[in-house]
């Protein structure tokens, strides 16, 4: 196996994954795998919110008083996840989509000022999108991950996980 970074230009919100992707100069061959940052891959979609915007509910006041988060970051995980489990100073600990992610995989470090970034709308129809498009549009059969960062307990540092696949049995 080689593993080969792809260097992309930083890019705005609501712009042409695949292009961008196929724009790289990068040269693909059949049946490479492709991951890329989930995080990527909602800027793509425009799957941000803007902060100021959010409307604060009683249980978010409540929850960011208790766990020491930003209200309006505590009500945005409201409406993203389907449970919170749990929390702890500046995360509260959810489920979504049926994994567990803190703060329902809510991401502030990467986006722009005011703005945070959720996860891709459906991870696994996008990883499906970009396998049809390098099929139909370059010829191309890849495998596709869609990924994201988990701090897991006991370890030091971060543990990537597959958040959509496509392409190939994982």
């Amino acid at each position: 196996m080689e593993i080969l970074p792809i260097k992309i230009p930083k890019k705005s919100v609501g712009f042409d994954l695949f292009r961008t992707i196929a724009d790289s100069k990068f040269k693909f061959q059949e049946n490479d795998i492709l991951v890329i940052s989930s995080k990527f891959v909602s800027m793509s979609e425009g799957s941000l919110i803007d902060l100021k915007n959010v409307k604060i509910s009683k249980r978010a006041k409540a929850l960011a008083s208790r766990f020491k988060i930003d209200e309006r970051i505590v009500q945005v995980v409201l409406q993203e996840s389907e449970h919170i489990v749990s929390g702890i100073p500046g995360f509260l600990l959810t489920i979504n989509n049926g994994m567990i992610a803190p703060n329902a995989g809510i991401d502030k470090s990467n986006s722009p000022p005011g703005k945070i970034i959720l996860y891709p709308k459906d991870s696994f129809k996008s990883a499906r999108q970009l396998c049809k498009n390098f099929l139909d549009k370059l010829g191309i059969r890849i495998g596709m991950v869609i990924s994201d960062s988990r701090l897991m307990p006991t370890r030091i540092g971060c543990t990537g996980i597959a958040v959509g696949v496509c392409g190939f049995e994982p």
